[in-house]
């Protein structure tokens, strides 16, 4: 019977620990398990605040230098505005890699050490996933960033 109760006691325990622990993140935190919970899917959500854009404009396009790697890419987010011509320059700098983006019809496989050049129209706003659509290790699930269209 004491092993019983000693057992409950430890449950309750871990499983008010677990509360607190939630209970002290902060609320970039959060997003981010919000984000990973989200992952997979359009987020729909409008960003609140206004990002700068990421690259530059070069002949009237937004050019991106991204990097794809075990298990993220960079920059995250990207930002650009709606009805932008964008310019991705994606390179992996471990493993082969895929970048999807379903929204804007991008699925591109990512040499090593290639530089690959996907070119699409912003023309949707919101928060829109990025994927590796290769799979490239333990870490593949998690792989994602996000492109932020305002």
């Amino acid at each position: 019977m004491k092993s019983i109760i000693r057992v409950v006691v430890v449950v309750v325990f871990l499983t008010v620990l677990i509360f607190i622990t939630r209970a002290q993140k902060t609320p970039a935190e959060m997003d981010g398990e919000h984000r990973h919970q989200m992952h997979g899917q359009h987020h729909g959500k409008q960003t609140e605040e206004v990002l700068t854009p990421s690259g530059e404009i070069i002949d009237g396009v937004r050019v991106i230098k991204m990097e794809a790697f075990q298990y993220g890419f960079k920059p995250d987010p990207v930002a650009v505005k709606k009805g932008e011509k964008v310019r991705l320059l994606v390179t992996s700098t471990d493993v082969v890699h895929g970048i999807m983006i379903r929204e804007f019809g991008i699925n591109e496989k990512l040499p090593p050490g290639k530089e690959v050049v996907i070119e699409f129209t912003a023309d949707k706003t919101g928060t829109f996933t990025i994927h590796c659509s290769v799979f490239c290790g333990s870490g593949h699930g998690n792989m994602y960033g996000s492109i932020i269209v305002q």
